[in-house]
């Protein structure tokens, strides 16, 4: 979840799941096709316009009015701090962001808890 989303560049470690350790999120996400995949974006921010046309279609897009909120959410750990998810939050700015434990062992329940969302 971001207000902002980008096609950012991602790196990835050594696997054989992707042929290059740099992928684009959209490209990334289109690997994951067997995984459910949710992303919450700040409503009517014309900025997520272009990652949203490119979006895969077992992605589901979720806008929220008012959302300052910036993590990703796996069942396991999240990623969470002031970074939006764009080339500037993730490369360029200093931001502060850490990597937690996710205490419900499930990333419908954080959200749901922390944010009062439903996935």
């Amino acid at each position: 979840m971001s207000p902002w989303l980008s096609d950012v560049s991602l790196r990835f470690p050594v696997n054989d799941r992707f042929d290059s350790r740099e992928i684009s999120l959209v490209e990334s996400l289109k690997t994951l096709s067997e995984k459910e995949i949710h992303l919450i974006v700040r409503s009517r921010e014309s900025h997520n316009d272009y990652i949203k046309r490119r979006l895969p279609e077992h992605v589901h897009l979720q806008e929220i009015d008012g959302l300052h909120a910036k993590a990703v959410v796996s069942d396991s750990f999240v990623y969470l701090g002031s970074a939006n998810i764009t080339h500037g939050g993730l490369i360029l700015n200093r931001e502060l962001c850490e990597v937690i434990e996710n205490e419900y062992d499930s990333a419908a329940e954080y959200v749901n808890r922390r944010l009062d969302l439903t996935l």
